[in-house]
């Protein structure tokens, strides 16, 4: 385990990959909010590449068709934008959207670091957990650290202490604060997809061929400036 002082400098270095993604709307007249992460994958000077969980846009659906949402950064002005759920791509359970025209400091957000190596079973990992009691966002989760159970082909099972929500996209780090997973599922332990995992489902999601992470980004990162070009 890391000691205090890399305890919080590893979690001062992650929490710059995050985002909050605020739900909110009312349903028969009563107000309803949630508050879910947001992982930022692409961080160019004019717009953020995010990667979250499906089930953070069907939070309250059933009875509100019209449900808001925003996303806030992690940076000193908390920038926050609101978007709409037409602009979310889905697969399977990953959501993932484009922030566009947002200009934010470039040491506060940062888009997170993948992990080239296997995952093995007792390896220590940390996920980051929001803490849903907070409503302002100096320092707006906490690590949590835990050891992995079991390695699939593309997901594993971790032991780390989750909080609201954490089964909804909270990412899980390696001790040098590269990400190794996507968590998606709570059963008595936290099921995670692996990079190996997610770079296949951004593959399907936008009809690429077997990419590793980084080259799907690549090609993410063309069609993004192609679409701000048309936006200008």
């Amino acid at each position: 385990m890391a000691t205090k002082e890399d305890f919080d400098n590893l979690h001062n270095m992650v929490r710059r990959y995050v985002v909050k993604i605020r739900s909110s709307g009312a349903i028969r007249g009563r107000g309803w909010s949630a508050v879910t992460p947001g992982i930022v994958f692409l961080k160019e000077d004019s717009f953020c590449y995010i990667v979250a969980h499906a089930n953070t846009f069907s939070h309250g659906h059933d009875c509100d068709p019209q449900p808001r949402y925003e996303v806030v950064f992690p940076d000193s002005n908390r920038t926050t934008i609101e978007f709409q759920k037409a602009d979310v791509q889905f697969c399977r359970c990953i959501a993932t959207f484009l922030i566009v025209n947002v200009h934010l400091e470039n040491d506060m957000v940062q888009a997170v670091p993948f992990s080239s190596f296997g995952l093995e079973a007792e390896e220590v990992v940390y996920t980051l957990c929001l803490d849903p009691s907070e409503t302002t966002i100096p320092k707006p989760s906490y690590l949590s650290p835990g050891l992995i159970n079991v390695v699939g082909g593309r997901y594993f099972t971790q032991d780390c202490r989750p909080e609201n929500f954490t089964s909804w996209g909270s990412p899980v780090f390696d001790d040098e604060g590269h990400l190794v997973g996507i968590c998606f599922a709570q059963c008595s332990v936290l099921l995670a997809l692996d990079v190996l995992g997610i770079s296949l489902v951004l593959n399907e999601l936008h009809g690429t061929s077997q990419k590793p992470i980084h080259d799907i980004l690549d090609y993410i990162k063309v069609k993004a400036h192609k679409l701000m070009i048309n936006l200008s």
